[in-house]
């Protein structure tokens, strides 16, 4: 197999020249066959094989884990400790479950497309991730630009975890005591928000990448998620016709732009 400087994979074929009746002397023909599309779906089978043989299941064997150990007095935990810890496992388990399933969705479900003002719903949003923002002593401030809402035409369920997906993630990779901000701004063509944080940062390696199914940043070795919200924004992006960038340095934060086509109000 070979590839070109576009990263395509194609194998190399040959074969003498024939003809009904003859084998043409010294003539041969040479082709490529392009194997791109299999390449990418092995890749992404594999990928999905190791998330559903290794990160599934860590969660549920670490409550199992717990479970035994419970069991000898010797290494029994508090009892408080024990089940905070186990649902801690459960929860864990159950939420790279549904980010599947959503994510699975996301890729084949036709979308609603009903006037929605992304200002509200980010306000929604912003009122969930409220809890975790405070358990990290992260501020959280919000900058709405325009005067009609900013709005957009889409699913407002999985605009919604679109937008959880990139905030919480924001607060997930924040540092602690630091600063997220959220801006909704609008043109005639684009409603923007943009998530920006002054955490840990994404090398420029993985950049690319994080945006992949089952990838994630592995930067500073602090990788907390599973790597598949930031694909369900991707892909929820892109059903609704628009798209999302993300711009970081380590060490210095990130900063996400979610950018959906703009509905008019006349």
């Amino acid at each position: 197999m070979c590839r070109d400087v576009d990263g395509s994979t194609y194998r190399l074929e040959m074969g003498r020249l024939t003809t009904s009746t003859s084998v043409m002397g010294g003539g041969w023909l040479v082709w490529l066959v392009d194997l791109t599309s299999e390449v990418a779906i092995e890749a992404q089978r594999a990928s999905m094989l190791s998330f559903l043989s290794h990160d599934m299941k860590a969660p549920q064997t670490r409550a199992l884990a717990l479970i035994d150990a419970q069991q000898e007095p010797e290494n029994a935990l508090p009892e408080a400790s024990f089940y905070e810890q186990v649902e801690l496992s459960l929860r864990m388990s159950l939420g790279m479950i549904n980010d599947f399933i959503g994510l699975t969705r996301a890729k084949s479900f036709r979308f609603e497309h009903d006037f929605i003002l992304l200002e509200d719903l980010v306000m929604e949003v912003l009122d969930q991730v409220r809890p975790l923002a405070c358990s990290k002593r992260i501020e959280v401030s919000s900058e709405f630009n325009h005067e009609d809402g900013a709005p957009v035409l889409g699913d407002k369920g999985y605009l919604a975890r679109a937008v959880f997906n990139l905030i919480e993630n924001a607060l997930k990779y924040g540092r602690e005591n630091g600063r997220v901000q959220v801006c909704v701004s609008a043109d005639e063509q684009w409603a923007t928000l943009e998530v920006i944080d002054d955490g840990v940062g994404i090398a420029d390696s993985d950049i690319e990448r994080i945006f992949e199914d089952f990838q994630r940043s592995d930067s500073a070795n602090i990788a907390k998620g599973h790597g598949l919200g930031l694909a369900l924004v991707k892909a929820v992006a892109e059903k609704h016709g628009g798209s999302i960038v993300c711009k970081s340095k380590l060490g210095e934060g990130s900063h996400f732009t979610l950018s959906l086509p703009a509905c008019p109000l006349d």
